[in-house]
């Protein structure tokens, strides 16, 4: 019996520890809750408080707004509005046209110039082919005049007279040549 005393004091002991250690355990949870209730009253405190604020500048806001949406409908009429609001549309149609008109002019002149270019080209290979022209009447001339002279020396060689014709409105390729005469 002595030893279940002994043995039942331990465990009231060991009991009592627990039960002390609960208890600051408990006082601790307790104070942890109460801080928290408190951060959620202050919360809910401040959040009420900003709310209220907030309402009252929405108010005031709304009251400004008002009383300033009132002067600009009273500074500017609406008719008058949309007549200016007319015209910087027509302007700015304007200007688009004037833009688009400056755009082709830019394109045209461009054109301008490449057909001026390739005028330049078309008069400067004229130019060549009229010489070149000159030129091959002149090499005719000289040969009709050795003909002319091989024939009134007459020294009875036997030789074909031909007569080659140049005409300056026919193109080079149509020049005309024709036998005249076989002499001895």
């Amino acid at each position: 019996m002595t030893r279940k005393i002994t043995v039942l004091r331990v465990n009231e002991k060991s009991l009592s520890r627990r039960y002390t250690a609960m208890q600051e355990v408990e006082a601790a949870l307790r104070k942890e809750n109460k801080k928290y209730k408190n951060d959620v009253v202050a919360m809910e405190t401040a959040i009420t408080e900003r709310l209220g604020y907030l309402q009252r500048h929405k108010e005031m806001s709304t009251y400004k707004i008002g009383v300033l949406q009132q002067a600009l409908d009273e500074s500017v009429p609406a008719v008058e509005l949309e007549a200016a609001n007319k015209q910087y549309n027509e302007l700015t149609a304007k200007y688009r046209d004037i833009i688009q008109r400056e755009n082709s002019l830019v394109a045209r002149s461009a054109v301008v110039d490449n057909l001026e270019a390739d005028k330049k080209v078309l008069e400067e290979k004229e130019a060549e082919l009229k010489k070149e022209m000159t030129s091959l009447k002149e090499r005719n001339h000289s040969l009709e005049q050795m003909v002319n002279e091989l024939l009134s020396k007459g020294d009875g060689y036997k030789f074909l007279l031909c007569k080659v014709s140049f005409d300056l409105d026919k193109p080079l390729h149509s020049v005309g040549v024709q036998q005249v005469k076989a002499f001895y």
